[in-house]
């Protein structure tokens, strides 16, 4: 279901509401969007903050900022920085001098392509590769090995207190 917001929630808001999204819009729109940039060999990411809509992440774009994934990162490491530079980008919106652009025009002029990760493409993409995927000796378990690497914590990291 993509529906993030019912007519009459929105309709509360005066103003309107906004959403600092931790990837760039409308490329990754859904959830896990900084595994999947992972698991795509994304070489920039960025955040998004945009307009709520009724449609998750279908918003009208405030502002957004770009930056180089870095080779050796694993998904919790690109949140980490995505939730930082989102931070800045959100206190930046804030003072008022943000202009909105649409997400459907950037689709209509090819200048972006719009792709939905729902969650349920994760938990597929998660069955896949841990029951489905090359035995652990085989020389095609690459892609189990990327799919491990987006997941784990940056190398040095640990979850112990």
């Amino acid at each position: 279901m993509e529906q993030s917001f019912p007519p009459h929630i929105l309709a509360r808001f005066d103003e309107g509401g906004i959403n600092l999204h931790p990837g760039p819009l409308p490329e990754y729109r859904g959830s896990f969007a900084r595994t999947h940039a992972i698991l795509n060999g994304e070489k920039s990411f960025g955040v998004t903050v945009h307009c709520l809509s009724e449609r998750v992440d279908r918003g009208d774009i405030m502002s957004e900022f770009q930056f180089p994934v870095l080779p050796s990162e694993t998904a919790l490491a690109l949140d980490t920085r995505a939730q930082l530079y989102g931070y800045a980008l959100f206190c930046l919106v804030l003072d008022g001098s943000a202009t909105s652009r649409s997400q459907d025009e950037l689709i209509a002029q090819d200048k972006r392509k719009a792709c939905f990760y729902p969650m349920r493409k994760m938990t597929a993409l998660w069955i896949r590769q841990t029951f489905h995927a090359a035995p652990k000796n085989s020389i095609g378990s690459t892609a189990l090995y990327v799919f491990h690497h987006a997941l784990s914590l940056p190398s040095g990291s640990s979850n112990e207190s």
